[in-house]
């Protein structure tokens, strides 16, 4: 059996329903950096498959179109990134939970990067993020019982801390 670590499988369905059969047809595409162990994955509106790994600290995109992989960041951690959203201007933005506790956004048409940093006792590692309609990013904080936004203006950051340390985000 081929193991898949280091693999995203997409599945183009091309299924017939007769009666209760299904038929799928499947192709893997193997990612650059071998092992790297993918984690999220979000598909733009231009149909570009992107996703963080959990080891070798890599955003990446797929196109399915050309069947090409282009890795665009790579962290300063063996943590992994984690979380994996678009803005409105098709920024792709993701957290590095690593030893910097960072939110990372990257511009793909000009491939620069730009890191919020930030420092709060005790509160984990970012993860789950997800904008509002507004455009901030919110986002939690993982064994750290908070919820932390940044505001769309200036991404300032704003944190709501729960009161029980014993119920997570």
């Amino acid at each position: 059996m081929r193991s898949i670590l280091g693999s995203i499988i997409l599945t183009l369905a091309a299924s017939t329903m007769l009666a209760s059969e299904i038929s799928l047809d499947t192709e893997e595409f193997v990612l650059p950096t071998r092992g790297s162990m993918p984690h999220d994955l979000l598909i733009d509106g231009n149909g570009v498959v992107w996703h963080t790994t959990r080891r070798r600290s890599v955003v990446g995109a797929f196109d399915p179109t050309t069947g090409k992989f282009e890795e665009f960041v790579r962290g300063d951690s063996a943590f992994g990134f984690h979380g994996l959203t678009a803005d409105k201007n098709g920024d792709i933005w993701y957290s590095n939970p690593g030893f910097s506790n960072s939110i990372g956004k990257l511009n793909p048409l000009t491939g620069r990067k730009k890191t919020f940093a930030f420092n709060i006792a005790g509160a984990g590692w970012p993860e789950a993020l997800v904008f509002d309609d507004s455009g901030n990013l919110w986002f939690t904080l993982a064994n750290g019982n908070t919820v932390g936004a940044t505001r769309s203006a200036n991404r300032s950051l704003c944190v709501f801390q729960r009161r029980n340390q014993y119920t997570p985000p």
